[in-house]
């Protein structure tokens, strides 16, 4: 079955994409293995969006989160976001640092209200390879 194509609002960027169910919130990778236990909150930055409930993370940014490597994580969600866009939305404004910028953001948003504690997501009918 051919995955639904859709379009989502990904913590306040809104993007056209295909999937096949839950992305990273860091990277936008699917099947992300973690839950993030997060309050909800008003983004400062832009005060008209809300995070309401958990953030998912994959394998990897989830190492990241556990280890307080935020600068890696941001780098991480900037080159995902860069790679989307090069393929999807070839004609976005915006670059690297622009991404970058936002990620830095977004994230400090939510460290802001991360609990600090994951939980793992288990779902036996797909792969969860990163």
């Amino acid at each position: 079955m051919k995955p639904a194509t859709d379009v989502y609002i990904d913590h306040g960027i809104a993007l056209r994409r295909e999937f096949d169910g839950d992305c990273c919130d860091f990277c936008n990778r699917p099947n992300p293995r973690y839950r993030l236990l997060c309050s909800d909150f008003v983004f400062t930055t832009s005060p008209m969006l809300r995070n309401i409930g958990d953030w998912m993370a994959c394998d990897t940014c989830n190492e990241m989160i556990d280890q307080d490597r935020w600068e890696d994580l941001a780098q991480r969600a900037a080159t995902s976001a860069q790679e989307f866009f090069r393929v999807h939305v070839p004609d976005a404004p915006g670059d690297f640092h622009d991404q970058l910028e936002h990620a830095r953001a977004t994230q400090a948003e939510f460290r802001r209200h991360y609990i600090r504690q994951s939980e793992p997501i288990w779902n036996p009918t797909k792969s969860y390879e990163n």
